[in-house]
């Protein structure tokens, strides 16, 4: 009847949706595991691998994790932060044509540069996201069983 078994081992297949690794970071970052956070974003950069819950994931979900990538180096105070943000730079020289989460990383790092403040630069992206409705909404559409976002969760200093 089964009533001596317990439930020894939960076991996940792997994510296969870059959204489900965008999701894992981020709750991996919220739990302070920084480094697992960052080799999820890296993974949700670059994999060839993982597919597309959505039509335009590929380039949402990179400059978010792009973003989120940011953050984290920004938080960790690691070298690797400097070379991101010169890289979101050249690759996006002109911030108006810009896709929106390099825009909001831009926005939340030159408040960052000058402050050097992690919270007084996330107030510039608080102010950036509640001027754009966008943002909310491409992180929030994938289900009613997937994470919902906030200006908080996307800058959470």
């Amino acid at each position: 009847n089964g009533g001596a078994y317990v439930r020894a081992l939960t076991q996940l297949d792997p994510p296969s949706f870059r959204i489900q690794v965008v999701h894992q970071a981020d709750a991996a970052f919220a739990a302070e595991a920084y480094d697992e956070a960052i080799a999820l974003y890296q993974q949700a950069i670059t994999s060839t691998d993982l597919r597309n819950w959505q039509n335009d994931d590929i380039p949402v979900l990179q400059n978010y994790a792009l973003y989120r990538l940011l953050l984290t180096y920004a938080f960790l105070e690691d070298d690797r932060l400097l070379e991101l943000a010169q890289q979101m730079q050249t690759a996006y020289p002109d911030p108006a044509a810009a896709p929106v989460f390099i825009q909001l990383a831009q926005t939340f790092w030159s408040a960052l540069q000058v402050t050097n403040n992690l919270r007084s630069a996330c107030l510039e992206a608080d102010t950036f996201i509640a001027g754009r409705g966008d943002v909310l909404a491409l992180l929030n559409r994938y289900g009613s069983e997937s994470p919902t976002y906030t200006a908080r969760d996307i800058c959470p200093f």
